[in-house]
């Protein structure tokens, strides 16, 4: 859905997440949303209608690294080797 929203419209597209996995959230960074958005608490067991699907700090900063790495683990689709850095540098 992302890709389509980008190519339909031409513009950014970002991910609102409400379900309990982060997992959604995950693949919408490595398609290429530029914002994620996660609802946050103090405690997930406390009373709201938001509280299940939102992140605690602890969450809310593996969910931060993971979105982080994604760009290293995918890398900018140009694998090179330290010789080959070299001789293009």
């Amino acid at each position: 859905m992302i890709n389509k929203l980008r190519e339909r419209y031409a513009c950014p597209v970002g991910y609102s997440g409400h379900e309990a996995s982060v997992a959604a959230s995950m693949i919408a960074a490595a398609m290429g949303a530029v914002a994620v958005e996660r609802h946050i608490t103090l405690d997930r067991a406390m009373y709201g209608s938001d509280q299940a699907a939102s992140l605690e700090k602890r969450g809310l900063e593996m969910v931060v690294g993971y979105i982080r790495s994604i760009r290293e683990v995918c890398g900018d689709r140009i694998k090179l080797c330290p010789t080959e850095t070299q001789k293009r540098g």
